[in-house]
Parts: C-alpha cells; sequence; structure tokens
C-alpha cells in the first residue's frame, strides 16, 4: 500500500494536432467576404484556454458586408482569450455571446443586406477535448475509424436570419481520440464535393494527400470558400520523454550588477573560450574597464546584431508591390487622358467635315440656280444668229489672187463655211456666260477658303491648348510614382541598393537586346478579304454619323448546329441550347430534352452550382448539369409565359417580365426556387423589346436606353450612339470591365466599359444573322441559326 501511495500519478499527454487552412478566392473583393482563422494565445497564463479557429463567410457582393466577417473574428478572438482565469467552456460561451450581440448592433445601425446569408462555424480545442458550434450552411464533420459524421448538425438556428442574436445559441462538446479528423467546412464545397466522395477520399488518403486533394479542388473549381482540416495524432516518443524527464538544471545566469560582476577574470585557454560550452562565448558579453575612474562597463559583442537579411526582401516585395500599383494607376490615368483626347479630336473633325459639307451643298445650289437664267439668255442671244443665217449672203466681187493678203496660220486652220459666224457667236457667248458664273462663284469660294483658314486655326488653337494640359497632366500623374520610388530606394540598406540597380541595369539590357535582336521569321501570308459593295452600303451611313467605328474583326468558325437559339458559357465551357438539345462541344455532349417540355425559349448558366437552367416554350423551367447529363424539372413560382429572358447570379435566379415592366430574383431552394422578390425599386414601365445581362449588377436595355442597376436601384446610364439603338442583346460577366450589345439591325456590335462609356463600335453585315452572344473573358461568342462563331476582342 505504502508503495502504490509513494508512486506518482501518470502525466497527462495531450493529443498532438496538425491544421491545415485552405482557402479559395478569386480576385482581392472576394478576401474581404471570407475568414479563416486559428488563433492561440501567446500568452502563457492563456495556453490552457487552447486554440480557437473557423470559417465565416458573408454570401454578399454590397460594400456594407465587406468586413464583417474580420470584425467578428476579432471580437470572438479578444472576447475568449480576454480573461485567462476563466475556463474553456465559459470563454468559449462568452465568445459566442459577443459575436450575436456585435451582430444585432450592425443591423441596428441599418445594415441588413447580410441578414440569411451568413455561414460560419466556430470551435475551440483544449487540452483533448473539442467544443463547437455553426450557424447558416456551415458544417462541421468527424472522420473517425473510416467513417464521416455530420458533428454540427442541428446546431444551427433557423431564426438567426430574422434575430441575429440567435445566431450562436447551440454549443456541442466532445473528447478527442488518435487518428481523428476535424473538417469545418462552407456551402459552397457541397456544390462541388458530397459526403460520399469526401469520406470516400478520406478513407483512401492519408493527411498530407487529403489536404492537397481538397485544395486543388477547391482553388480550381470554387471562386470562394474555405475550409480547415485538423489531424489529431498521438505525442511523438521525443515528446513524450521530454514531459516525462525531470527539468535539467538549466546554467546559472550571472547577474552584472551582484558582487561576481566585479570579481576578477578568470584566466582560461583558448580552447575553453572557444568551446560552445564556454559561459562567457555563450553570453555573447565583455567587460570594460575605464582606467580613470576604475568602473567596469559590460558591452556586448560589436557583431552580435547582423543585418536581417529577409529585410531586403520586405523592401523589395514592398517596392515592386507599389511599382504595380503606380504603374496601374498611370496608365489608368494615361488612357482616360488619351480617350478624351481622341475623342474630342474625332468629335472636332466630324464637326468640321459637317461644316465643310454644308459650305459645299450650299455653293452648288447657288451654282445650279444661277445657271438657268444664263442658259435662257444664251439661247436668246443666238436667235438673231440663226436668222442672220437664214438671209442671203450678199455676193463680193471676186479678188485676183494676188489682192489676198496672206493670214496668218491659226486663221487659216478655220475654213470660211456657212456655219462659222454660228461658232463664233456660241464661242463669245461661252465665254461671257462662264466669266458671269466664275465672277459670281469667286467670292464663294473666297469664302470657303477662310472658313477653311478658320477650322485650320481653330485646330491650331486647340492644339496648342490642350497639348500643354496633357502633358502637365501625364507629368503630374509622374511625378508622385517617381518620388514614391526614389523614398523607397532611400530606405533600402546599401546592399540592396546595389542589387536593386544591378537588376535594373540588366532588365534595360535585357530589352535593348531582344528590340536589336533581327527578326527572321518570315510574315505569314495574309489574304486580302474580299468586301462586296452590297455589304459596305448598309453600314456605311451609320459609320459616318458614329465615333469609335471599326470594322468587325475576324470570326471564327467554332462549330455547326441546325435550329441553334442561344449560347452561354458556363465554367468555362461553351453551351449550345437548340430547339430540342444541348450541345457542348468540349465534352462531345449532346443531350436531348424532354418530349414534353417543349423548345427551349431561354438558357441561364449558374457557375457556383454548375449548373445550366433552360426555360422552355411549355412554361417549364429544367436545369441540366453537365457531370451527368441530366434534366431535372425545378419548381419556379411565377407565371413563365410572361418572362422574357433569365439570368443568374451566385445561387439566385432573374427573371424579366416585361408586361409588368419588373425583374424578379428568386432564391434557390430545395426542388427549385422559392418565393421571388420584386428586384426593381421601382419598375419601368413596360416593354416587350426589353433585355437584361446580370452579373453583381444588372444591366437593363428598355425603351432605348441602357442602365445598370445594383439592388434594384439605378446607378448609372449608358452611353448611347448616335444613331438610337431599336433592340439590342446583351451579354456580361462577373468580373469582366466589358459588357456587350448587339444591334443587329444596324449591323453593329457595341463595347461598353463598367463606366458605361462605349470604348468601340464594329460594324459588318454579319451581324444581321446573329440571334444570340455569350462573353467569356475577351471572348465574344456569337451564334446564327445555324453556326456558332468566335470573336477575340483586342
Amino acid at each position: 500500500m505504502r508503495e502504490r501511495k509513494g508512486e506518482k500519478p501518470k502525466a497527462f499527454q495531450e493529443y498532438d494536432r496538425v491544421i491545415t487552412e485552405i482557402q479559395a478566392t478569386r480576385g482581392r473583393n472576394a478576401e474581404h467576404f471570407i475568414k479563416i482563422f486559428r488563433h492561440e494565445n501567446d500568452n502563457v497564463a492563456g495556453a490552457s484556454l487552447g486554440v480557437l479557429l473557423g470559417v465565416f463567410e458573408i454570401d454578399d457582393q454590397s460594400e456594407d458586408s465587406k468586413y464583417i466577417v474580420n470584425f467578428l473574428f476579432s471580437v470572438a478572438k479578444n472576447e475568449y482569450f480576454c480573461n485567462p482565469r476563466r475556463g474553456a467552456m465559459e470563454s468559449f460561451e462568452a465568445a459566442l455571446h459577443k459575436i450575436n450581440v456585435a451582430l444585432a448592433e450592425i443591423v441596428k445601425h441599418g445594415n441588413i443586406d447580410w441578414l440569411g446569408k451568413f455561414h460560419g462555424t466556430i470551435a475551440i480545442i483544449e487540452k483533448n477535448s473539442i467544443h463547437l458550434s455553426a450557424t447558416g450552411d456551415g458544417r462541421i464533420y468527424l472522420f473517425r475509424n473510416g467513417t464521416l459524421s455530420h458533428i454540427s448538425e442541428g446546431l444551427a438556428s433557423p431564426d438567426a436570419a430574422e434575430h441575429p442574436i440567435k445566431t450562436f445559441i447551440e454549443i456541442s462538446s466532445g473528447r478527442l481520440a488518435p487518428d481523428d479528423r476535424l473538417l469545418f467546412f462552407l456551402p459552397q464545397v457541397f456544390s462541388l464535393l458530397d459526403e460520399e466522395t469526401i469520406e470516400r477520399q478520406a478513407q483512401r488518403m492519408d493527411k498530407d494527400r487529403f489536404a492537397q486533394f481538397l485544395r486543388t479542388a477547391m482553388i480550381n473549381e470554387l471562386d470562394r470558400s474555405g475550409a480547415i482540416i485538423v489531424d489529431i495524432t498521438e505525442p511523438s516518443e521525443s515528446a513524450r520523454a521530454k514531459a516525462e524527464a525531470p527539468e535539467r538544471q538549466r546554467p546559472e545566469i550571472k547577474s552584472y550588477f551582484s558582487e561576481a560582476a566585479f570579481e576578477a577574470k578568470h584566466q582560461e585557454s583558448i580552447a575553453a573560450a572557444l568551446s560552445e560550452e564556454s559561459p562567457h562565448h555563450a553570453s555573447g558579453t565583455s567587460e570594460y574597464t575605464d582606467t580613470k575612474t576604475g568602473h567596469i562597463y559590460v558591452q556586448g559583442d560589436e557583431n552580435s546584431t547582423p543585418i536581417e537579411t529577409s529585410r531586403f526582401a520586405e523592401y523589395l516585395e514592398d517596392f515592386f508591390h507599389s511599382s504595380r500599383v503606380i504603374r496601374e494607376q498611370g496608365t489608368r490615368a494615361m488612357r482616360r487622358s488619351f480617350r478624351n483626347f481622341s475623342d474630342r479630336s474625332r468629335l472636332f473633325c466630324v464637326a468640321s467635315a459637317e461644316r465643310c459639307r454644308q459650305i459645299s451643298v450650299g455653293f452648288f445650289k447657288k451654282h445650279l440656280r444661277s445657271r438657268r437664267p444664263g442658259a435662257t439668255e444664251s439661247i436668246a442671244t443666238l436667235e438673231p444668229v440663226a436668222v442672220l443665217q437664214k438671209q442671203p449672203v450678199p455676193q463680193t466681187p471676186p479678188h485676183h489672187p494676188t489682192d489676198t493678203p496672206r493670214l496668218p496660220l491659226s486663221s487659216a486652220a478655220i475654213p470660211a463655211t456657212p456655219g462659222s459666224p454660228r461658232i463664233k457667236a456660241s464661242f463669245s457667248q461661252f465665254s461671257q456666260t462662264s466669266g458671269r458664273i466664275a465672277a459670281k462663284t469667286a467670292p464663294l469660294f473666297r469664302r470657303a477658303l477662310a472658313s477653311l483658314q478658320t477650322v485650320a486655326g481653330m485646330i491650331v488653337s486647340w492644339l496648342r491648348t490642350w497639348i500643354p494640359r496633357l502633358s502637365s497632366q501625364i507629368v503630374r500623374s509622374i511625378r508622385p510614382a517617381l518620388s514614391h520610388i526614389v523614398r523607397l530606394f532611400q530606405r533600402l540598406p546599401f546592399k540592396a541598393r546595389i542589387g536593386v540597380l544591378l537588376l535594373s541595369t540588366a532588365s534595360i539590357a535585357t530589352f535593348f537586346w531582344i528590340m536589336a535582336r533581327p527578326d527572321t521569321s518570315e510574315p505569314a501570308p495574309t489574304s486580302e478579304p474580299e468586301t462586296n459593295l452590297s455589304e459596305v452600303e448598309p453600314t456605311a451611313s451609320i459609320r459616318s454619323t458614329e465615333t469609335l467605328a471599326a470594322d468587325l474583326p475576324a470570326l471564327r468558325l467554332l462549330s455547326e448546329h441546325a435550329d441553334t437559339i442561344a449560347i452561354a458559357s458556363l465554367n468555362d465551357t461553351l453551351v449550345i441550347a437548340t430547339r430540342t438539345t444541348i450541345e457542348i462541344p468540349s465534352l462531345a455532349i449532346s443531350a436531348v430534352l424532354p418530349a414534353e417540355s417543349g423548345a427551349v425559349r431561354a438558357i441561364a448558366p449558374m457557375p457556383d452550382l454548375r449548373t445550366l437552367f433552360i426555360l422552355t416554350e411549355s412554361g417549364k423551367l429544367l436545369s441540366f448539369t453537365p457531370s451527368n447529363t441530366t434534366f431535372t424539372e425545378n419548381t419556379l413560382p411565377t407565371d413563365t409565359h410572361s418572362i422574357q429572358a433569365i439570368g443568374a447570379y451566385l445561387t439566385y435566379l432573374y427573371a424579366l417580365d416585361g408586361n409588368s415592366g419588373q425583374i424578379y430574383r428568386f432564391p434557390r431552394a430545395q426542388g427549385g426556387f422559392s418565393e421571388g422578390l420584386a428586384w426593381l425599386k421601382p419598375s419601368i414601365a413596360p416593354d416587350r423589346e426589353a433585355t437584361f445581362a446580370v452579373n453583381d449588377m444588372v444591366s437593363l436595355f428598355a425603351h432605348g436606353s441602357l442602365r445598370q442597376f445594383s439592388r434594384g436601384k439605378e446607378v448609372r446610364t449608358f452611353e448611347m450612339p448616335n444613331v438610337p439603338l431599336q433592340t439590342l442583346l446583351l451579354a456580361s460577366e462577373p468580373d469582366n470591365t466589358r459588357i456587350v450589345g448587339l444591334d443587329n439591325q444596324n449591323h453593329r456590335l457595341v463595347i461598353w466599359n463598367t463606366e458605361g462609356a462605349i470604348e468601340q463600335q464594329y460594324f459588318s453585315d454579319r451581324l444581321a444573322d446573329i440571334r444570340s452572344l455569350s462573353l467569356h473573358g475577351p471572348v465574344v461568342s456569337l451564334s446564327t441559326d445555324t453556326a456558332v462563331f468566335e470573336l477575340i476582342l483586342p
């Protein structure tokens, strides 16, 4: 019994944790709406609280919803680790309550766009226990003994969308075991992988391969999502031995303010001084005795603080990032300046040409009016000549040849015929008429010349005014960039400056060497396009009145399908919808629609679900998934016969109703979509020719104008061409800086930027047969009734 009492209890062994964070975001804007966190207290007193980890996401793109997830993480971290004396469970409950209060305060200030769109999971792991909670569609899974279990099921409150104070109210706790694997997922992961696939991959892969599998799949396929993987393992033998072994006697550290600092320094050998175990060498300090005062000073080694090698990398990264930002800003400023300059130049030239045309037309009209009385007068003056020709010619006495004077050669060339007086009279009358016309038109020509001189003077004065302004604007744009680069360069250490100079010199030398190389490649023979006069005539009159007009670039034939209705881009793949089939040429898919569904009327791709939604003439809404090539009928609680067009963004379906002039938004639900919401505020006048394109904002063409809406409210009106638009087919894409519109009545393709300004107009009579178009990056796909073409924008 004494031996048992004398035995020490077995030391507690905390399992090791390997935590892997995966964040899949495309674009910097997506990072503001997702937060993957893992935090441990740096203080020794708070080490017993363990680690706080989780994932938060706001499924909303508005400006008011930015940084909410970062704010909630800060609130949870500060509250959980603020009092180390509290237990882990009590601190966790306080942190969740603080998050709920913070969300209620956000709603109190009027920010409600995120309600019902917040998904998250949060947990703490302290010692070998876990406490967790979830909200929205966030999920936590436990993989143990080859089985995947949903351990956060039922924790999310259904009232959180209406009452933010009930966001995190349920907590689940449990004990962890070796070889356990915890998975924290956001909802978009399950649009890519189902539970069976995740369980199957976890069974056949170790922790490294499984983490790599999830990271590759999410980054390549998802626009915004996140996950955390926690692998629980037994502690290693070295860590176990270290925990069980008694704490070694640490070497005594002498205080330089004690008496030992004033003791004489012992003599020691060189080998002992250079050995690693020497306390003097390890301390890295030396003593210095002032010969005048006898004071002993302790000073460190001069070489004990070397320059940090990573500082150069930080400065260099800062330098390149700032240079890229400045270059992008300068490029945008110069593009805006040159675009304004070119637009004003074109408008000025068009106005000058129009003025010259009006002057010319006026001159010719006056000439034609003055020509008629002149012709009458010439006829009247020719009548006496005709009368004289009818009178008998008087007989002249014959002359002797010697009496005839010698005539010059020019006079002898005109024979004396009975019609000679008429010819002479006609020539004299013509010269008189020409003189009168020249006298009348001379002032007109002088006025035209004066007008041209005025136009030339205006052009010269305009150039003199605008060239200094443009040059000063360019200088103002470049000067801050240069000063910022100089400041960054001055902040660099000496070695870093030398490195930057060498790198810049090498880059410049490489650039000039590449530019100086002779081009040995033979230019590919280009065939001149055959232009038909019938193709040029319909577009010539419109192009003369439009600015930024150009010929349509060459079209490349992609495929040929009869009865093509519409085309769309779904996850970088072109989808072609005919009357009865869905064609995906790149995947060799040709799926026939159900017989009772009817012909295709409109399509809308939803990349977040990797699904294509099809509206048929019978009023049914079908969904098509390329992965399994199956059609599923979806519920849509509205009269689909009045819908003119459909579009999709995230997991919402937008429908344009031309009869009511309203756009309805339907959220995704089980088996289809739930009740729609009237999105436009207010609605527009009914227009059966209205069309729209949907991404993060909605571009709507109705009543001859193109407008853009955000949250149902109009934010801008687009610039319109000089020739009004009657019909317009629109195509847009999320994160794309262009919006494309097809005006097939006037045979043109109009390109707008996101600010509503026209970038270019392409003209061709081939556009008259286009029935549908889609946009993916710089590629515009166009379809006729029988073929699909591809156009790459410059």
